[in-house]
């Protein structure tokens, strides 16, 4: 009987690992906790010169699985990655808001800075400051690291900050909150 039973196990745990399918919202989690992990990861590299600081890139070789919305391949590329690199999806988890969170947030009418307000803040003051030949002074800066941290585990802090930015590198309200122009 125990003959049977393990090998009926072993093609059960086979059978489940090879059908285990990622959605949408789980690949989408992965793929931003990985990008904090990465932002994070840049910043220590920026400060030591430390290649071995950096995630190699994987998002050229994830990128079709997204667009044609096969997740659960996606998935498998997130994780080789993270277990590559030392991060664990589980306890990285409150590194950035997860999709739920960032649903909820959007449609959130009385935060003061939903995830939407705290990018497009940010990208206009990087964009503003990296026009003006800054970026050597913006990897050293940690403020500037911070609010692009905490963009999105918590937009409100990264508001706070990018406004900090805003003020102390003299780049107008208009520009940090100028919205997006669609062609």
């Amino acid at each position: 009987m125990m003959k049977t039973i393990k090998p009926l196990l072993l093609t059960l745990g086979f059978l489940t690992s090879v059908n285990a399918t990622c959605t949408k919202d789980e690949a989408y989690n992965k793929m931003m906790i990985l990008g904090a992990e990465g932002a994070k990861h840049m910043h220590a590299y920026m400060i030591t010169h430390d290649k071995s600081k950096l995630i190699p890139d994987y998002v050229s070789e994830v990128s079709p699985y997204m667009e044609k919305e096969d997740y659960t391949k996606a998935c498998e590329i997130y994780d080789r990655v993270a277990k590559e690199n030392g991060i664990s999806f589980q306890k990285d988890a409150k590194i950035t808001m997860s999709m739920d969170e960032i649903r909820k947030d959007q449609t959130n009418t009385n935060n003061t800075c939903s995830l939407t307000d705290a990018t497009m803040r940010f990208l206009n003051v990087s964009n503003a400051l990296l026009a003006r030949g800054l970026a050597k002074t913006l990897e050293k800066d940690t403020t500037y690291h911070h609010a692009n941290e905490e963009m999105t585990r918590n937009p409100v802090k990264s508001c706070e900050l990018t406004q900090k930015l805003a003020n102390h590198y003299h780049v107008s309200q208009e520009i940090m909150m100028k919205k997006p122009q669609h062609h």
